[in-house]
């Protein structure tokens, strides 16, 4: 509806129909030339037809949305980047928006600070000029006037036209109407393949299909295009079909996915579903003669058990043997039809649905499809590894590289698995199978990879963000036991060890860490045993713990700061069921630690916590985490809906992988066994280490993954 950019000249002004506009004049000479005054005092309100273009206004760079009022009511902008606003309004010279009664014009521009202007009642402007806003300067251009466009339509005139037959010929005609004989300046006809046209380029012509073309059936179309000034056309078109054959013989078919996810719904208290719905839109598909109807019947077999049903104003309805879909063809021009339900299988193994449409003449037409059900397996970390490299870890590591691993429960073939790069910047090889190798190339994002085993939106996902190694360097401090002690002296094969298995584990997240020099004796003989402090109440009545004098002492025989420092002693006396500890002056490890204890102490140099998910009481009970023999879900996470693959409700793990059994496997788990090595991404719902003594079993989202490690040695090093 804007004027164009180069407008006409004057004696378009006498053409009342035409789309036409002239520059505002900006003197006498300029008026007379356009046609004169009265010519432009016409243009006022109260003709629908011809409005003011006014205001093209640009800010810099287009940096600032900008609005326009006419007393108070916004006016439109035709989308260009210099905003050029037409105001729906009439127009004098000089030029004056109190014409009509509309008021004050305001423009206004919204950052970096809301500021406006105004253009007056009956103000005289002179154009182009500049106004500042603030510390941005509007540039205002000359306003024009014109006329509004009257919309053209065109039609195709070929009532009798159905079908062409190879060797056929049809007269066509095109119909312009609301056009202004002055403007129109032609036409131009297009068709498909085979399609010829007598006058291409005339209101009537003769279509004519190849008598060389052997398509059996086909839908085509002529349509027709009309430029009035060279940048304004409109369409219509004439379907039709070409071919050997009037119309189709009905066919119908259905459209099924060939691999199908398990649907396990993993219910639980309260009837909440554990994971998102695994179904699958299936598809019925209906080619024929225009208007072609019919009704389908469905059945389904196998050992999948599928379980067929359909929505309908957002009601959810099952679909028996006993109901009918209805089917028909109302596409006139692809000569198609479509109906869609869906598709769950709560078990594994093959399924069939199987659909007969029944005619409304009676003709009875089938279709089956087959399809296998089977439910991809992810592990979330695991250190397991394979040729020395991690696998599923939760970082990559410049400079190495890493595996990705993927299962699945029921028949499926590996290659049938397709790797691809989500984002980030690595690469893949083999790019199927169950197995596949990452190499990081970049640190600017997480690597996001997907093992893909059909069209499914949700897959096996891994999210990994790249970190660069480091060296955190160590020193070992030993005390010597008494005379005759049982637990025996500490050796150096023991504690080199220990410290091999922490390198082995935090090699995952990047981490390395170097022993300084050799393990020095400290202390004495009464420090081989220690209690590491107790428990007090503070004057608010809060349980608090204190370091005892003994502990400070022993950790205070290093105080240079510029590392962690482990002590290795006999055993702690209290708290009694504590191996090792990690005040903030020193790791120390017992003669009843793990080999994995050392590394769960590093954890907590490193920022993070113990997980606890079951504990054998003193008195007797046992305290566990909520549902801890089921398989781990959402909820298990501190993202509550996702786990740290960004994967939702119980993601793809397997029935084995409960929450009892993926906690024990982490690091950070409290209780010391050979088995924890995992370092995950973020937080677990863990038992708060009240639990212990408490009647009252508190939970927690502990600190357990590599997303909370400290990134600096300095924060590290023992005070």
């Amino acid at each position: 509806d804007i004027v164009p950019e180069t407008p006409l000249g004057a004696s378009a002004w006498n053409q009342s129909e035409a789309w036409a506009a002239a520059a505002f004049p900006s003197n006498a000479a300029e008026m007379t030339a356009a046609g004169g005054y009265a010519a432009w005092a016409t243009l006022r309100a109260s003709d629908p037809n011809r409005r003011l273009v006014g205001l093209q206004i640009a800010s810099p760079d287009g940096r600032w949305p900008i609005c326009v009022e006419v007393g108070g009511v916004p006016v439109m902008a035709d989308g260009r980047a210099e905003l050029l606003y037409a105001l729906d309004c009439g127009a004098q010279v000089p030029f004056s928006l109190s014409d009509g009664g509309l008021g004050a014009v305001t423009v206004s521009c919204a950052p970096p600070d809301f500021q406006t202007f105004t253009l007056s009642n009956l103000q005289t402007f002179s154009f182009p000029c500049e106004c500042m806003m603030g510390d941005v300067t509007l540039h205002l251009d000359t306003p024009r006037t014109g006329w509004l466009r009257r919309i053209a339509e065109v039609s195709v005139d070929a009532p009798e036209l159905v079908h062409l037959h190879p060797g056929d010929t049809a007269q066509l005609a095109a119909v312009v109407t609301n056009c202004h004989a002055d403007a129109y300046l032609g036409c131009t006809w297009h068709g498909g393949a085979g399609i010829s046209f007598s006058n291409a380029h005339s209101l009537t012509t003769t279509v004519a299909y190849a008598s060389s073309s052997q398509v059996q059936w086909a839908t085509n179309n002529a349509f027709l295009v009309t430029s009035y000034t060279g940048d304004y056309c409109v369409t219509n078109a004439s379907w039709f079909t070409v071919g050997m054959e009037n119309e189709p013989t009905p066919s119908f078919t259905i459209d099924c996915q060939d691999v199908f996810f398990l649907n396990d719904a993993d219910v639980l208290d309260g009837g909440a579903t554990n994971r998102p719905e695994r179904i699958r839109p299936v598809t019925l598909n209906l080619l024929g003669p225009y208007g072609t109807s019919g009704t389908v019947k469905l059945s389904s077999q196998g050992a999948a058990s599928p379980v067929m049903f359909y929505i309908d104003n957002g009601v959810t309805n099952l679909i028996t043997e006993t109901t009918e879909i209805p089917l028909e063809v109302t596409d006139s021009f692809t000569r198609t039809g479509t109906n869609t339900f869906y598709v769950s299988c709560p078990q594994k193994g093959t399924g069939t649905i199987s659909a007969t449409l029944t005619l409304d003449g009676g003709e009875t037409l089938a279709a089956t499809s087959s399809f296998k059900c089977m439910e991809p397996l992810r592990k979330l970390v695991t250190t397991k590894k394979i040729d020395g490299r991690f696998i599923n870890p939760s970082r990559l590591v410049m400079g190495t590289n890493a595996v990705l691993q993927v299962g699945v429960n029921g028949d499926f073939d590996a290659t049938n698995v397709h790797w691809c790069i989500v984002s980030g910047a690595a690469s893949l090889s083999p790019a199927s199978g169950f197995t596949t190798t990452v190499t990081p190339t970049g640190t600017n994002e997480d690597v996001v990879v997907e093992a893909r085993f059909n069209g499914d939106e949700i897959q096996p996902r891994f999210v990994m963000p790249v970190v660069i190694p480091r060296t955190i360097p160590v020193r070992f401090f030993v005390v010597e036991p008494p005379v005759g002690d049982g637990l025996g002296e500490w050796k150096d094969a023991d504690m080199s060890g220990m410290l091999d298995k922490a390198n082995e584990i935090y090699a995952q997240v990047g981490i390395r860490f170097e022993l300084l020099g050799t393990p020095a004796y400290v202390g004495t003989t009464n420090d081989w045993n220690i209690v590491l402090g107790t428990n007090y109440v503070n004057r608010f009545g809060m349980k608090r713990w204190k370091y005892s004098s003994e502990c400070r002492t022993l950790l205070d025989n290093y105080t240079a700061a510029d590392c962690v420092e482990v002590y290795f002693i006999g055993s702690i006396l209290y708290p009694k069921y504590y191996v090792a500890a990690t005040p903030p002056y020193g790791v120390v490890v017992s003669k009843q630690a793990s080999i994995t204890t050392l590394a769960h102490e590093l954890g907590h140099v490193l920022g993070l916590e113990d997980c606890y998910v079951r504990f054998n009481r003193r008195d007797g009970m046992v305290a566990s985490i909520i549902r801890a023999d089921e398989p781990v879900d959402g909820g298990f996470f501190m993202f509550g809906a996702c786990d740290w693959g960004m994967e939702r409700g119980r993601g793809f793990y397997g029935k084995d992988d409960s929450r009892l059994v993926t906690m024990r496997r982490m690091l950070m788990h409290g209780t010391g066994t050979n088995e924890r090595m995992d370092i995950p991404a973020g937080n677990v719902i863990s038992l708060s280490l009240d639990a212990r003594t408490e009647l009252e079993f508190g939970t927690c989202n502990p600190k357990v993954g590599a997303d909370h490690i400290k990134q600096e040695n300095q924060e590290v090093y023992s005070r």
